[in-house]
C-alpha cells in the first residue's frame, strides 16, 4: 500500500490501519501508524503472515487526542492511496496498482 499526503493544509497526517473486522478500531495491526510528510508517499507491508488482504485505514491530524479526517474500509494492500482537500473536508482516492 502506497499513501500519499496531497492535502493542502496538513504538514503531516498520521496513518493507522485496522483489521477489517476490528469494529472498535484502537488497536493498529502492527507496524500499521505511520505519519506522511506533505507531498511525499510512503509504502507500507503488513508483517509477513498477518493473514489479512485488506484493511480498514484511517487518517488522521496528530495532537494530544488525533482528530480524525477520514477513513475507508476494505483497503487492498496492493493499492496506491492518495489523501486529498483541505479545511476540514478530506477524502481518500484508492487507485489499483496496475
Amino acid at each position: 500500500m502506497k499513501i500519499t499526503n496531497k492535502t493542502t493544509d496538513q504538514q503531516d497526517i498520521k496513518i493507522c490501519n485496522y483489521k477489517n473486522d476490528d469494529h472498535v478500531a484502537i488497536i493498529p495491526v502492527g507496524a500499521g501508524v505511520f505519519s506522511v510528510a506533505s507531498g511525499k508517499t510512503h509504502t507500507w507491508e503488513p508483517i509477513p503472515g498477518e493473514g489479512q488482504t485488506n484493511y480498514h485505514v484511517k487518517v488522521f491530524h496528530a495532537e494530544f487526542i488525533d482528530k480524525l479526517l477520514c477513513e475507508a474500509y476494505n483497503v487492498g494492500v496492493n493499492v496506491n492511496v492518495v489523501v486529498q482537500g483541505g479545511q476540514g473536508d478530506y477524502k481518500m482516492v484508492i487507485v489499483p496498482v496496475t
